[in-house]
């Protein structure tokens, strides 16, 4: 089944007010009538550089991955220079368009040192050059992974790929605490790209393909850079994302305090006070592994919400100042068109998940979600989550949606 993401940003300025809201829905974009495509490049260093498509008309700025489309239409003009912001995302483009040539930044707003990376972009280039067909070897579908490797941490990770007749690849890596996402290349010969951009990770992977052992490296932003290795090891599965983060021994109940991030009002909730079931959602505006949960939770609201299933999104954000994550948050909800409330409970460290949520043992990933009962008790801790670009997706989908219905039956 193809899934896309179809993400809108806040409305263009000159068109809409702040009191407007934007839609998000899961469906396909179609380029606009006038559009035209572009490769651009985030080039990461001198000799690295991160391609992505996009398609462009001067009132949209939009991002393709695969199966994965991100249209961005928050977009101001000076002469020939467009700063266009991500949707959802601290992060924006700020380039110069000349001549069907792009020259600029990619911008993140929200890190604490300034962080721009360049970026180029021009008409007409492929993602990444493809082989003769006939000589390029072929991925099998499933590998185990281990990132860093070499290194004295070590990360497992399954990777799970898709590639096609005329070489074109698409994939994901799948980790305990969730998922790549959605991963475009092409396989050339015996090596293989992937790459991809959100509007607020860059990721390229590059490889070498040597029977059935796979090794190359890992690019992230303006640092990252480790090798991988990958090869077939039939059975082998990450550990069970409900058995990872538990409640503290003496434990029975969960209960936190946080401030309403709409009306800026202190709540306190305590699990023993529950009606119905309720979802916890332990989130932040800058993850997007939370956007992919995020998109599910509102179909469960729509499909529960009447019958008694209370979301509540816990977010931690980059910053601590509730004046800054205020807004940080606001444009989250309005962009993803989230249903149900969402809470600042402090600043994305493990000391504020300690301080929020005390009751909650070895927490290790944004997101996480945690399910209670109508009598408060703690049903399921999912550390994680693998999205929509993964195998694992529909799965948990039908387990979470049967647990839902039997919790509200009972």
């Amino acid at each position: 089944m193809k899934n896309t993401i179809f993400l809108l940003s806040l409305a263009c300025l000159t068109a809409c007010n702040s009191s407007e809201k934007t839609e998000s829905a899961m469906e396909d974009t179609a380029p606009h009538e006038h559009s035209e495509s572009f490769i651009g490049y985030l080039h990461l260093n001198d000799s690295t550089r991160v391609p992505f498509n996009f398609d462009w008309d001067e009132s949209s700025f939009v991002i393709h991955n695969g199966e994965e489309t991100i249209e961005a239409t928050d977009i101001k003009r000076s002469n020939d220079s467009f700063y266009i912001k991500m949707p959802v995302f601290q992060a924006g483009i700020e380039a110069e368009f000349l001549n069907d040539e792009w020259k600029g930044e990619w911008v993140k707003y929200d890190t604490e040192t300034p962080y721009r990376v360049p970026f180029t972009a021009m008409m007409n280039e492929a993602r990444f050059a493809t082989g003769n067909p006939s000589e390029n070897s072929k991925l099998q579908s499933t590998y185990r992974v281990e990132f860093r490797t070499g290194t004295d941490n070590p990360k497992d990770a399954i990777g799970e790929f898709q590639q096609d007749d005329e070489g074109i690849l698409y994939g994901t890596f799948r980790t305990t605490t969730g998922d790549y996402r959605y991963l475009q290349g092409a396989v050339n010969g015996n090596t293989f790209n992937l790459s991809k951009f959100d509007g607020t990770l860059a990721y390229l992977f590059t490889g070498t393909i040597d029977g059935d052992t796979l090794r190359g490296m890992h690019y992230s932003g303006l640092t990252y850079a480790q090798p991988w290795k990958a090869w077939i090891e039939p059975g082998f599965e990450l550990p069970d994302p409900t058995q990872l983060t538990h409640l503290k021994e003496g434990y029975t109940s969960v209960s936190f305090e946080a401030i309403h991030a709409k009306t800026d009002e202190t709540f306190s909730y305590n699990s023993t006070q529950n009606t119905g079931p309720v979802i916890i959602q332990i989130m932040g505006s800058w993850c997007p592994n939370c956007i992919d949960e995020t998109q599910y939770f509102k179909t469960l609201h729509s499909r529960f919400a009447d019958r008694g299933l209370t979301i509540l999104g816990l977010s931690f954000e980059r910053s601590a100042d509730y004046k800054v994550a205020k807004g940080t948050i606001a444009k989250m909800v309005a962009d993803l068109n989230i249903p149900y409330d969402v809470y600042f409970a402090g600043r994305a460290t493990g000391e504020s998940i300690a301080e929020v949520l005390p009751a909650i043992d070895n927490f290790m990933s944004y997101p996480t979600s945690i399910i209670l009962d109508a009598n408060g008790n703690v049903v399921s801790i999912h550390t994680g989550f693998a999205g929509p670009g993964t195998s694992k997706y529909d799965g948990y989908v039908e387990e979470t949606d049967a647990l839902i219905e039997s919790l509200l039956i009972n």
